[in-house]
């Protein structure tokens, strides 16, 4: 099984919102990112998944998940993980925790936004 490799970033064109690696490819994108077409602070990985409802899950992203309600994805150590939003005594005692997303996850998580565009805090 191939991993298909893509990325996003937002895009400074008012016509345009996401710009998307596979509408561009690769060198042609990260080429936009050095002109000044896109956003570098707002660049992220494809991880490979999608939610329940078939959407791509990007690095960033605002998920909503079954088990441990909301958090944003983050790549960090070598991997795409989730990382809660909201869980204050975690950061306090134990430092902030992530936890690893694996194809599983799928059936059981939801894209609800993105830190860059939404208050994650809601």
């Amino acid at each position: 099984m191939k991993k298909e490799i893509k990325f996003r970033a937002k895009s400074f064109d008012e016509d345009v919102d996401w710009a998307y690696s596979t509408d561009h490819g690769l060198s042609d994108f990260f080429h936009g990112i050095e002109e000044g077409r896109y956003n570098e602070e707002t660049l992220g990985q494809f991880t490979g998944l999608t939610d329940k409802t078939d959407i791509e899950i990007y690095e960033g992203d605002i998920v909503e998940l079954e088990t441990y309600g909301r958090g944003k994805v983050v790549f960090n150590e070598g991997m795409f993980q989730y990382k809660p939003i909201g869980i204050k005594y975690w950061e306090i005692e134990k430092g902030v925790r992530t936890y690893a997303i694996y194809p599983t996850i799928g059936g059981k998580v939801e894209v609800v936004g993105n830190i860059y565009e939404d208050d994650i805090n809601k």
